[in-house]
């Protein structure tokens, strides 16, 4: 499944928990997307549906503040004001007891959104939201407020401007899924690897040249999104993380300059093809016939690594990548040299350093997708 940290929004969350939804029975909702609203919908409030509504959706309004009075919904459970025009954000908003999932995406909050005092403080630290979408909006960092959701389990905070992340980040230490993609972050701190819970780490299309060798600390970690960033090495701890199923690593010098390399080919010459002729059909001739120059080039011949092929090369050669499984928990690519692009290298066997390692289609320690492309 290919998701993205810019469009991640309240729906997904309520099709992931239609089956604990069901198990409480039915659930009271209002939809008023894309009704032009500039103010906050008062039937969510009012005295029949106050006490009622589990879900309110309003997205794609013009809606610029949220009131005080959502105080009075004390059943909201879930609540998408996405790509409306909200600026701040009340208090009240973090007192609601049922209130669990919440995306404000693709508004105008940025860090001065929600002023802090003790009785905010207060409020926000006692908050049950788990599942929090900021994702799109003017962020520069990561606000206080949102380092005090201690029950957060899914942030997303993608397509905004932050340039880097606090060290206390590590507060958060009941999140799962973190998605700050599309930012500006040049360098992940240390504390990252201090959230053990993490099963998702999604910072592509930053501007990252390094990523942390404390983030092999992170056992339970499945998915990591590097992709589109300025990395060009990888820290060799990365093969420590053995529930790691997806790593995305494409746009990255390290990779560019792999590709890149990985499709050069320069077409024999003749001089080539010819000498490729008299040593693969080892011809028999007379030395004092050809030049010393010509001679000194037929012993620089080299052999096809291809053990299904017995052909020559000289200068021009097809450089291929082979991965090769090591140990069952990774896979190592080589770079290897062919005679011709015709030339098909065999399936590697798995190299271990033992023979009763398990090999890489049988163990679940390894990369089920490295995405290159």
């Amino acid at each position: 499944m290919t998701f993205s940290a810019f469009e991640f929004t309240i729906d997904e969350y309520v099709t992931a928990n239609s089956r604990e939804s069901s198990d409480r029975g039915w659930e009271q909702s209002l939809t008023l997307s894309s009704h032009e609203l500039v103010e906050f919908p008062e039937e969510a409030y009012n005295d029949e549906n106050r006490d009622r509504l589990n879900i309110l959706v309003a997205s794609k309004n013009q809606i610029e503040q949220i009131p005080s009075q959502i105080l009075l919904c004390t059943a909201l459970k879930r609540l998408d004001l996405s790509k409306n025009q909200i600026r701040t954000l009340p208090k009240e908003l973090f007192q609601l007891p049922n209130l669990r999932y919440v995306d404000l995406g693709s508004n105008l909050l940025c860090e001065l959104s929600l002023s802090f005092t003790d009785e905010v403080g207060n409020a926000v630290s006692s908050s049950r939201i788990t599942h929090l979408v900021l994702s799109n909006n003017k962020f520069t960092v990561i606000s206080w407020w949102v380092l005090m959701l201690e029950n957060l389990v899914h942030l997303h905070m993608g397509a905004n401007l932050i340039k880097s992340l606090p060290s206390c980040i590590d507060r958060l230490r009941n999140l799962k899924d973190l998605y700050l993609g599309g930012n500006k972050l040049m360098e992940l701190p240390e504390s990252v690897g201090s959230m053990h819970q993490l099963n998702k780490l999604i910072v592509n299309d930053n501007q990252l040249g390094t990523i942390p060798d404390t983030l092999t600390n992170l056992d339970q970690l499945k998915s990591l999104m590097l992709h589109g960033n300025r990395l060009k090495v990888l820290p060799q701890s990365l093969i420590k993380l053995e529930n790691l199923e997806e790593l995305s690593l494409r746009g990255n010098p390290l990779v560019d300059r792999f590709v890149r390399t990985m499709n050069m080919y320069h077409v024999p010459s003749l001089k080539e093809l010819s000498s490729r002729y008299v040593v693969n059909n080892r011809l028999i001739f007379n030395h004092d016939d050809l030049p010393k120059t010509l001679l000194q080039y037929l012993k620089t011949s080299q052999r096809c690594i291809n053990p299904a092929c017995s052909g020559v090369y000289f200068t021009s050669c097809v450089e291929h990548v082979k991965f090769v499984d090591f140990c069952g928990r990774f896979r190592v690519p080589f770079l290897i040299y062919l005679c011709s692009p015709s030339c098909e290298y065999p399936e590697a066997e798995s190299t271990s350093s033992s023979d009763s390692e398990p090999v890489m289609g049988a163990s679940p320690m390894h990369l089920r997708r490295v995405l290159l492309g």
